[in-house]
């Protein structure tokens, strides 16, 4: 059978390989629910993070460092998507 590509609509330039016994439509549910949860935590912490820079700028800084691996982690985690 062969495999169906399926973009994701929180990143246009990835596509996702779907396993042959998975259905799409579910699969990129998956994937797109994810990356939404990802993301928004990201948001929140860098939001709660700017918001006590001026009292705490290191650990603030930190805080964002962690946001952006989390959502670099997450892109590379739907690029790994299994066959």
């Amino acid at each position: 059978m062969p495999k169906k590509t399926t973009p994701t609509s929180a990143c246009n330039d990835l596509r996702l390989t779907v396993p042959s016994h998975d259905d799409p439509a579910v699969a990129s549910d998956i994937a797109n629910y994810v990356m939404d949860r990802v993301l928004n935590l990201t948001d929140e912490m860098q939001r709660y993070a700017t918001d006590r820079f001026d009292q705490a700028p290191a650990s603030a800084i930190h805080a964002g460092e962690l946001g952006a691996a989390l959502a670099h982690e997450v892109l590379d985690w739907i690029r790994r998507w299994p066959l």
